[in-house]
């Protein structure tokens, strides 16, 4: 639902209070206190000032409905929607509860931040598209790594073709395995990259892959060989079994080498005979920029920088590489 008129009052909910519910938590309570960043669009801050942090919703808040420090405290999204009247909510919970808790909020028009990946399947994330049009919802991804700078650099770089053609690409992210995850790599870590590489370079093929899995026969590294029309190859590497924490893309172009890294939010890029150019950042809080994002894109005041479209092509490539994992 796109409205231009600056309400009163945002009242949000976050649905899922684990490990990301509270990043969320922490970047809402920061945008209420008026944490607001210098690069914020003008035209958003009115709205920026109207934002309340109403409910949080958890299996944990098993007390029914408990307020503390101004914030409700509901044990499901039931309770929510009889107690309070919400206006946009956040949705942190198991990737496998997304489609069911999206489609009931659609259904009473509250606007929907979804992390990441929206829903398991790309006909879930097709479905939920359908119920928000015909609903007159907003809804938006929760793709968090568009918001790094880095990213944007990248994005920046090859829009202008300043280096020329690009001719490969290598995406490389590794940590140990979360605790609180249960989803496999692909799900959990690689849709970062297949939104990236979409963002960067557009829709690709996929051409191989390899897998690695647990004693349980879940996918705990995962490599993706891609192909593009224009010629270029890349690949994704994800891995739970290597436990130096890297996020980072190495692309080649016709003449240089540059390497964005994630964590460090840095750009550096390499030329024969010349210098090693290294750009620095800003540090940011993406979440913190997320939100303010689906907050202008909500209310029209922009165009979001991730949409439903963008993933439901991840979500597509995600079942792709998922039905080639099946052993």
């Amino acid at each position: 639902m796109v409205n231009k008129k600056i309400p009163e009052k945002i009242r949000f909910a976050i649905i899922g209070y684990g490990k990301m519910g509270k990043y969320h938590e922490k970047a809402l309570i920061q945008l209420v206190n008026g944490a607001y960043e210098r690069y914020y669009n003008e035209k958003v801050l009115e709205y920026l000032d109207s934002i309340e942090l109403d409910s949080l919703v958890d299996p944990v808040f098993d007390r029914g409905n408990t307020i503390l420090n101004g914030i409700s405290r509901f044990k499901d999204r039931q309770e929510l929607l009889e107690y309070r009247k919400i206006d946009a909510a956040i949705i942190s919970a198991p990737i496998s509860r997304h489609y069911d808790i999206a489609g009931d909020l659609i259904k009473k028009g509250i606007r929907l931040l979804i992390e990441k990946p929206v829903a398991p399947t790309s006909k879930e994330v097709h479905s939920l598209e359908k119920l928000a049009e015909n609903n007159d919802v907003f809804i938006m991804p929760g793709h968090v790594e568009r918001y790094n700078p880095a990213a944007f650099e990248v994005k920046e770089l090859m829009e202008s073709s300043v280096y020329g053609k690009m001719k490969s690409y290598r995406f490389t992210r590794t940590s140990r395995r979360p605790r609180h995850v249960d989803d496999s790599i692909i799900l959990d870590k690689l849709v970062h990259d297949l939104d990236l590489l979409l963002y960067f370079f557009g829709k690709p093929t996929i051409e191989k892959t390899d897998f690695k899995y647990d004693t349980k026969g879940t996918v705990v590294e995962a490599r993706v060989i891609l192909s593009h029309r224009n010629g270029a190859t890349g690949e994704i590497y994800s891995s739970w079994l290597v436990p130096d924490k890297v996020r980072k893309v190495n692309i080649y172009t016709a003449s240089a080498n540059i390497e964005a890294d994630f964590i460090k939010k840095n750009v550096i890029v390499e030329k024969s005979y010349l210098p090693e150019k290294t750009v620095i950042c800003y540090n940011n809080n993406q979440i913190k920029d997320m939100i303010v994002d689906f907050i202008a894109g909500s209310y029209g005041v922009t165009e979001p920088y991730a949409s439903i479209k963008d993933a439901l092509e991840s979500g597509m490539l995600i079942d792709k590489i998922r039905e080639l994992s099946k052993k």
